[in-house]
């Protein structure tokens, strides 16, 4: 059990209680936590399964990062000039960043570095259509992506329907990223790169489009579709 709560839950992550578990009424939520465990109690809501919150999850007190300078330490200075638009920093021309042509490490580069699990709720009849429509236009304009069918019910860590895609190279990521910003619709997208640690990947190294939803961190553990 989670005790005396100090501080509400952000209006988002109440917000996606709401969208996986109904309406419910969460009266003075714990703090936002990395996982919830079972048969945890938030207000007036128990929940049985161990699901992460992870767009709160992590905060900069409980973990460190590497520093992304360190080769630089005798580099020149970088120019403080701003350019004609009188906004942004002049930068020198330098050699062409490797990002651009492979992953970065530790994202495995081997197979697919990057799935899309493209989220709708299944007991909205709008809300289905548009998936099944967004997922056959996917299958069209993008035929050299994997391509994942239809789940029409929560399968995995994901507690709604979804379909995934997968990207291999950087710019089919880019290019996928860039069309599905604009073209997700009602749709909420989960973008994870593959590290080979699965849990991770689902809740520190993620990105979301549209509202964010719990996962369901067992079933990472337990080997199931992800």
């Amino acid at each position: 059990m989670i005790g005396q709560p100090q501080s509400p839950l952000p209006l988002p992550l109440v917000l996606a209680f709401d969208a996986v578990f109904g309406s419910s009424t969460i009266g003075n939520p714990a703090p936002p936590q990395t996982s919830l465990g079972s048969d945890t109690k938030i207000g007036s809501l128990r929940v049985g399964l161990n699901f992460a919150f992870p767009i709160y999850s992590q905060t900069a007190g409980n973990m460190s990062w590497p520093s992304l300078l360190a080769g630089y330490e005798n580099a020149e200075p970088l120019p403080t000039s701003i350019n004609a638009d009188g906004k942004s920093l002049y930068n020198p021309p330098g050699p062409r960043s490797a990002a651009y042509d492979e992953f970065p490490k530790p994202i495995i580069s081997t197979n697919n570095g990057f799935d899309f699990h493209i989220y709708y709720m299944q007991h909205s009849a709008a809300e289905s259509q548009y998936a099944k429509e967004l997922h056959e236009r996917v299958r069209r304009e993008f035929p050299e992506l994997r391509i994942y069918k239809l789940w029409d019910k929560p399968v995995g860590p994901h507690p709604v329907a979804m379909f995934e895609v997968n990207t291999f190279n950087p710019h089919q990521t880019g290019a996928f990223f860039s069309w599905l910003t604009v073209n997700r619709g009602p749709c909420s997208v989960l973008i994870h790169p593959n590290t080979g640690d699965s849990p991770k990947d689902h809740t520190e190294l993620m990105s979301w489009m549209g509202r964010p939803y719990p996962m369901f961190l067992d079933a990472l553990k337990q080997g199931r579709p992800r």
